[in-house]
């Protein structure tokens, strides 16, 4: 037994020396770590990315008994900011937490346990559902650090905005693009068809036409450009989350013409006027997707269906575009900036991003002056009257 042991020990010894000189590590910092993981296992691995991937985190998990383990490790798996050198009572989840965390833990569970064809499966029949959810938890998760215009303190809009990100972003994000093509598949226009559907609904030919499209996602930072005025381009965009905005310059002054909120199409007359007359740009972070002409225009080609909601699309946006033109020209601030933030709300509660009488508005009031008419000081004057009114 003495000499097994003597042995084992020599393994490990040689094992240490080995590591260091190849890798350049301290034989010290290889021991530590190889202690670690003999006495978390598997664990090691669930905590990985986690806020228990610390060494003094790892250390007091070490410690602990196995059920008080088991509880940590699968809150921090779960997305929970949580540590194993607080007792548990300071670390707590608020009331109606736990019931989430479960939830997400089952799913996660049932994904992982699912073949690769059942993953697809899920995906083809809930991909518009998951479309909307993913969106609207990724607008969330951008708008905690923004403070929004409207409703900003709601205490039912900001209840869960420490968890519901983190929820999102750790845990359903990643499931989805474990299943790249299915991940690929749920971005499309995804908004764009719920609202089209409740509006004017859509045939299962038309439907499988747009779930066909080539997409190609690109991720916008704040105020950065998707086009220029006087730019040529060959593709179309699809807001999937996040704020767009359309302007002009005239005599050194922006001057905005359109906010465009997911599940919108900012650029959609570049189909047949394919040199932009204005620009377009990002609102805070925002993700669109880009569709070339030459498919969108085969897809309106095969489907006089399709062509004809497209066309309802164009006049929509035509006839806000004349709501505008009498904000700037005829109507007071007051009744200005209202009109405006209601018509935000209204195209937001279409695509299933109105919650809890509230939503996020990454506007800033240079922004509602420059599509207003109206100077900054006089847009803070008048939400100060709004707030009072309300």
């Amino acid at each position: 037994m003495g000499r097994g042991n003597a042995t084992a020990k020599l393994a490990d010894a040689s094992f240490t020396s080995d590591t260091s000189a190849k890798t350049g590590t301290p034989e010290r910092t290889i021991r530590r770590d190889a202690t670690r993981a003999k006495a978390l296992g598997a664990d090691l691995d669930r905590v990985t990315g986690t806020s228990l991937d610390k060494g003094a985190e790892l250390d007091a998990l070490a410690a602990m008994s196995a059920q008080a383990r088991e509880e940590v490790v699968s809150r921090a798996a779960a997305g929970e900011n949580v540590s194993a050198l607080r007792p548990s009572s300071a670390q707590e989840p608020k009331p109606g937490y736990s019931e989430l965390q479960r939830t997400f833990k089952s799913f996660r569970s049932a994904w992982l346990r699912a073949s690769a064809a059942g993953q697809r499966a899920f995906l083809d029949e809930s991909w518009e559902d998951l479309s909307a959810i993913v969106d609207s938890a990724w607008q969330h998760s951008r708008g905690l650090n923004a403070r929004p215009l409207c409703c900003r303190n709601s205490p039912r809009a900001s209840a869960h905005s420490d968890r519901l990100p983190m929820i999102f972003e750790s845990v359903f994000f990643p499931l989805l693009r474990q299943t790249r093509s299915g991940y690929d598949r749920i971005m499309p226009a995804g908004l764009f068809s719920k609202r089209v559907q409740d509006a004017v609904g859509l045939s299962p030919s038309d439907r499988e036409l747009l779930k066909a499209l080539r997409v190609t996602e690109r991720t916008l930072d704040n105020r950065e450009p998707l086009c220029r005025q006087g730019e040529a381009t060959t593709q179309c965009g699809v807001v999937h989350a996040g704020f767009i905005a359309s302007y002009k310059i005239a005599n050194d002054r922006e001057q905005i013409l359109a906010f465009y909120v997911p599940g919108d199409l900012p650029d959609l007359q570049t189909l047949f006027l394919p040199v932009s007359d204005h620009s377009v740009v990002s609102i805070g972070p925002s993700r669109v997707g880009l569709i070339s002409h030459w498919d969108l225009k085969n897809v309106l080609a095969a489907s006089p269906n399709l062509a004809s909601i497209f066309w309802r699309e164009t006049t929509i946006q035509a006839s806000m575009l004349r709501e505008w033109i009498c904000n700037v020209a005829v109507r007071d601030a007051l009744s200005c900036i209202a009109h405006l933030l209601c018509e935000i709300a209204f195209r937001m509660k279409a695509v299933g991003l109105f919650t809890d009488d509230s939503f996020h508005l990454p506007l800033t009031q240079q922004d509602l002056a420059n599509a207003s008419g109206i100077s900054l000081v006089h847009v803070n004057r008048t939400l100060q009257e709004l707030r009072n009114v309300a």
